[in-house]
Formats: C-alpha cells, structure tokens, sequence
C-alpha cells in the first residue's frame, strides 16, 4: 500500500474527513484502474466538500499529454464514481477516440439562480491550434467546454459538448466550416459571441441556467470563458495575454 502511495506526484484530500487509511484506499483505488489501462505514471488525486457533496478529480498523462477525469457525488461515494469515471473514460477513449454525447454519467451543472459570485478568475495564454487539436483537449481533459484560438480564423472559441452530433464550436467572428475535421462530425455556431462585461455575463447566465457561458469581453475583445462551479458559485476563464491594466481577482 505505502509504494502505492509513494508513486503519486501529489496526493491532496484537504476538508473531506478523509481519514490517511482512506485517503490511501482511494489513490490505491485510482492507481490500480489507471494500470489497467497501462498508464503507470504518477497522478494527482484532489478532493474537495461542497454544499451537499464533494468533488473528486484524478490528473494523470494520457499518451504523454495531460488528462484528467472530474466527478461529484455525496462524500462517502465520491472516490467509488470517480474510480467508475476513470475506467469508463479511458475505455471510451480508447475505442472510440472521442466521448458520448449525450454522457449518461455526467449531467451539466445548469440551472437557474438570483446572480452568483465569480469566485474565482483562471487567466492562460491560449493555445493556438485547430478545431481537432481543441476537441482532443476536450475529451483528454473531461471538459464540457475548452477555451482556445482558432488557428484558422485567429478569433477566440469554444468547442463544447452538445447536440445534435455530440460537440459544437463558437468562435468570436463566423469563419465558416473548419477545415482538417477528419471523421469529426461537429456543428458551428453561426452567430457571433455576444458583448458581455462579466457582471452581465454572470447575470445572463444565471437567469437562464446555463453551465456555461462563452462571450465576448469589450473591455479587451478577447473570448472568456463563465462557468458554474459545483458549490453554485461562479469562474470564468480567460486569456493571459489580455491588455495591461484590467483588474482580476486571483483565489
């Protein structure tokens, strides 16, 4: 059990009441479905309360790229789903090549509230690559939405999980169809991204129940990225090479 342990780079379970013996049950749980999947490396296992829950979230390398599977459930099922999570996601992966649409193990987090905090501001400078290159962060990740630039059209996007083919991209200014999809059936979005400073967003977005809201800034003219969190609250992701002088609040 400790050489379990001892091969992962990082194991934090911080305000669960996990006690040591079941905080290592649970990453000897994880290590041991990730070897199934010949993945051998070392991975990070972070759990976390919430209001009614908790989240747990495995981070680990995928064909030497970066991977992670999320999930929330009551505390004391938490690791169970996310270990479930875990082999589902790599078996579909694997043979597939991308995930279901619709996930009948995984159901958006939206619904309708007064206005909610943005609690938190995550700032990366973006990846500039193709719709494909985007859609694979998606699936590796357990993303419902991924942030990137379009390398085609140069405009901020999204590509996100949805109907009626499984995955659909935004982008800031209508570019037409991608190109180089390969058997990637996707559908775009043919309106441009709305203008929203992020008290509108947040707004918008909590008066309609959406998961997650791509916009606009007309501050910077960059896209972000709001989002609901699992504790209701709100965070929004945006580029990190956005003009000097903008305020962001770092938790």
């Amino acid at each position: 059990m400790c050489a379990v342990v001892a091969e992962i780079s990082e194991l934090w379970v911080p305000e669960t009441g996990f006690a040591p013996e079941h905080a290592e049950a649970a990453a000897t749980a994880v290590s041991e479905v990730l070897r199934a999947h010949g993945i051998s490396s070392g991975f990070r296992l972070r759990t976390r309360r919430v209001p009614g829950g908790a989240v747990a979230q495995a981070g680990f390398e995928l064909r030497g790229r970066p991977a992670r599977v999320q999930v929330a459930d009551a505390p004391a099922d938490v690791v169970d789903r996310l270990v479930r999570r875990v082999d589902r996601h790599l078996t579909v992966l694997a043979v597939r090549g991308t995930r279901p649409w619709p996930d009948p193990d995984r159901v958006p987090i939206g619904y309708g509230t007064a206005p909610r905090p943005v609690v938190r501001h995550k700032r990366f400078r973006l990846a500039v690559c193709s719709v494909l290159e985007a859609v694979a962060v998606l699936d590796a990740m357990d993303y419902e939405a991924h942030l990137f630039t379009d390398a085609t059209t140069g405009s901020d996007a999204v590509v996100y999980r949805g109907g009626p083919f499984g995955v659909r991209l935004a982008r800031q200014c209508c570019g037409g169809l991608p190109c180089r999809t390969g058997r990637l059936a996707l559908t775009v979005d043919a309106r441009h991204t709305r203008r929203f400073d992020e008290r509108e967003a947040a707004a918008h977005l909590c008066r309609y129940g959406l998961p997650f809201l791509f916009h606009t800034d007309p501050r910077t003219g960059r896209g972000q990225l709001l989002y609901r969190r699992h504790d209701g609250d709100l965070a929004v992701v945006s580029p990190a090479d956005t003009p000097k002088g903008e305020q962001w609040h770092a938790i």
